[in-house]
């Protein structure tokens, strides 16, 4: 869950359209810098503000707030789990998608 990011970081970082794969500055560390690896990675000119988008960030929120509707509004076999240790009562469970299946 955390190291799939990371990864695919590397990879858009290390392994590019710009450069090729792996970008030059990075096979020779005595020469590595900053400036030079910018040149040969798809870094934004604005820096770490290039990676936000207030566009795309609504659109996140728009697919939360779908995705919060649509569990409330389609039809739902409810069924009860286990019986928690401390509690003694069972979680609920929705399952919309059995009916999807009939």
């Amino acid at each position: 869950m955390f190291g799939l990011p990371v990864l695919m970081n590397v990879l858009y970082f290390g392994c590019n359209d710009v450069s090729g794969c792996p970008a030059p500055a990075l096979l020779d560390w005595k020469i590595l810098t900053w400036d030079k690896l910018k040149s040969q990675i798809p870094w934004p000119e604005d820096g770490l503000r290039g990676f936000l988008s207030w566009k795309v960030t609504g659109w996140l929120f728009a697919y939360y707030l779908l995705s919060l509707f649509l569990y409330r509004v389609l039809p739902a076999h409810e069924t009860f789990g286990t019986k928690l240790r401390e509690s003694g009562k069972p979680l609920k469970y929705r399952f919309n998608g059995t009916f999807n299946m009939c």
